[in-house]
């Protein structure tokens, strides 16, 4: 029997209060075998991607406030899913947006139970920490 994440996924990068900066720029899901790319944060928003668009590069602050929901302004609902199979490799691939900026990196998801139209993640314990790292981009980009 598959065990199949429900296909209501969404992607969230949260700045650190360092100095960090950067965003996914790509995530791979390889069952089944996809490729999801995000806007940068000067161009529009991908219907077709589940990574939210981030609108600011710098830090969320204050780090318990609403804005750290995807950056200031960039708590928008997403309507793309990424369908996983559970326990299938998820690849999240980070883009440097300043070598000079460097500092830690946390990738977060939500499951999104009644959709992902609507859902914007900002109320309770809804996001899972699933990966953090230190990046020094001069050595390129870094795959979590």
């Amino acid at each position: 029997m598959r065990s199949v994440l429900p296909s209501t996924l969404v992607v969230s990068v949260l700045a650190s209060l360092a100095a960090g900066h950067g965003q996914v720029h790509k995530i791979i899901t390889h069952n089944p075998v996809a490729t999801y790319v995000a806007a940068d944060a000067y161009g529009a928003a991908d219907p077709n991607s589940p990574i939210r668009k981030i609108n600011e590069v710098g830090p969320a602050t204050p780090f318990t406030g609403p804005n750290i929901t995807c950056g200031p302004g960039g708590n928008v609902p997403v309507s793309k899913v990424a369908p996983v199979v559970a326990g299938s490799e998820v690849t999240f691939d980070w883009n440097p947006w300043n070598s000079v900026h460097q500092g830690p990196l946390m990738t977060y998801v939500a499951r999104c139970p009644n959709g992902c139209s609507t859902f914007k993640g900002d109320t309770g314990n809804v996001w899972v920490k699933i990966a953090e790292d230190g990046c020094m981009f001069p050595l390129g980009d870094q795959v979590i």
